[in-house]
């Protein structure tokens, strides 16, 4: 089944769920990929959006979805230290907040209040 087959028989399966429908990720992408083939053969925005059975304009839009490259394999990394000491988070009875701080930081911090 070619591009343009697959995009109406997608289309047609999700037809009558309203207003709104999304086609997201692979099915996006292989509306837009047939919308761009219809007009690139001459077919007018009125048909393509007929076959697809959607507005001119969500057709425009359609087209212009194109496929996001993939996210890389590997991800760089940052190593740090680990703390020497603990940090904190210093939660008073009024519901002020201290965090981030060490424990000897901390203590200081409140000795100074």
């Amino acid at each position: 089944m070619d591009v343009i087959a697959r995009a109406e028989a997608a289309t047609r399966a999700v037809s009558g769920k309203g207003r709104g429908r999304r086609l997201g990720g692979a099915l996006g992408v292989l509306v837009g990929q047939a919308t761009r083939e219809l007009r690139a053969s001459g077919v007018s925005w009125g048909e393509v959006a007929r076959r697809l059975q959607v507005s001119v304009p969500t057709a425009q839009r359609w087209s212009e979805r194109i496929a996001e490259p993939p996210p890389p394999a590997l991800l760089p990394i940052r190593v740090v230290e680990p703390a020497t000491e603990a940090i904190v988070a210093v939660v008073s009875p009024s519901g002020w907040r201290i965090e981030g701080l060490t424990l000897s930081q901390a203590r200081a911090f409140l000795a100074e209040q």
